[in-house]
Parts: structure tokens; sequence; C-alpha cells
């Protein structure tokens, strides 16, 4: 008994010639777009990358001890707003520029942790300032429990004033933020940089532990040369 399946009656031959026919023009143009895919000579469009800030706009180092800091500007801020410069009245700030990039702002960010309980009652603020987005910023904080001030969204050219910015970090196909380089710094009740930690965790100076304890020693230096506000 013949079946009733569709799949076992013979095409007519007109129908299976062309049926024949589109299988091979199919063919042809996913050959044709694979070999123009894997041709190097054939442009593609280019990565969606921000030219680097024009040289000599920014300090190719951190901010030396002496120079006046520049604003602290963010798109908006955690864990509450950072008061400026005139409602201040902190001893020192530590201020914590950071970049999601950088596994040693991970490693470190416990020890910096520990230097904020240890200090916050001895008039030592901190602050921590990074070009991410708000959600970015927040898994930040929550993951490793910060409670003071964090800027979110600063800009290239705002976190590039302190000297924390490489333009080597960026290539054709360069990931966006690597050229923002984290450096700690402390600065005085005149808003002056005291000291910073000549960007260790990037540049991977010493282990971890020595970088949160170089910290502890540098607060420790500055706090002794200066006096608590009367």
């Amino acid at each position: 008994m013949p079946s009733s399946s569709v799949w076992a009656r013979p095409l007519p031959p007109v129908a299976a010639a062309a049926l024949v026919a589109a299988v091979a023009v199919g063919v042809g143009a996913a050959y044709l777009a694979l070999a123009r895919s894997a041709d190097p000579s054939t442009p593609s469009a280019p990565p969606l990358v921000r030219p680097p800030l024009p040289p000599g706009s920014y300090p190719d180092a951190p901010l030396a001890a002496g120079t006046p800091a520049p604003p602290l500007e963010a798109a908006g801020w955690l864990n509450g707003p950072y008061p400026g410069p005139d409602a201040r009245t902190a001893r020192l700030v530590v201020l914590d520029i950071w970049a999601g990039w950088c596994p040693s702002c991970r490693a470190t960010a416990p020890g910096v942790l520990a230097a904020y309980h240890k200090y916050k009652d001895r008039g030592v603020a901190f602050v921590s300032l990074a070009g991410h987005d708000r959600d970015d910023v927040q898994a930040f904080a929550d993951r490793f429990d910060i409670p003071w001030p964090c800027g979110y969204g600063a800009t290239l050219e705002s976190l590039a004033r302190f000297g924390a910015y490489s333009a080597d970090r960026m290539s054709a196909a360069y990931n966006p933020g690597y050229e923002v380089t984290p450096t700690i710094f402390i600065l005085g009740p005149d808003g002056r940089v005291r000291w910073h930690d000549d960007q260790a965790r990037p540049r991977h100076l010493t282990e971890v532990d020595t970088m949160t304890r170089n910290l502890d020693t540098a607060i420790d230096r500055e706090l002794a040369a200066t006096p608590p506000p009367r």
C-alpha cells in the first residue's frame, strides 16, 4: 500500500529542477558571504572607540605633593553626596580613583575598608571616584561594604586632571575603561595633594598587603603633620 506521506511522493521534473536551483543559489550566497568575511581586505565597521585625550591636556603622572587637587566631579554619588571643600571638616581626605579592569583594586578593597574603620574617627574622610555607571559602582560598593561617598560616571577629563589617565593602553580594539589608571591620593584640609600611591595597584609595584600598609603609614604621617581643627 503506497505511503500517504508527502515526503514519499516524487516531485515533478520542473519542481525538482527549481528546488535544485534554489539550493545552489543559497549555497553560493552563503559561500560568498563567508569568503568576504574571511578576506582581510574587506572593510569592516570600525570599533566604537573614543579617541585619546589630546596630549598635553592632562598631567602624565599623578599630581605631586603640594599640588592643588582639582574638583571631585561625578555624574552622581552613592552613600550620600560628597561634601565640597567649603563644607569639609576632615583633617585628611583619602581619594580612591579606581577602575573595574584593575584586579588589584578588588584585592586591596578590604585593606582600604580596614583603613577607613581605623581612621574615620580621627578626622580622615574617604571618597571614591570611577568612570563606571551607577550600577557597576553600586555592585562594587555592595561587594566590599563600602560606606563612604562613591562617585560614578566621572568623565575621563575629570579623572585625567589628577594624572589618573594613560593613553598607552588604548588601541584599535581597546576595551573602554582601560585608559583610567587607578590611583590613591591623600588630600590635606587645604585641598592640596599630600601623598599618592604612585599607582602601585595597576603597576603591581608591591604585594597587596604592602600596598595597604603603605596607605596606613602615609595616613599616620600626614595626621601627625596636621593638627586637629579648632
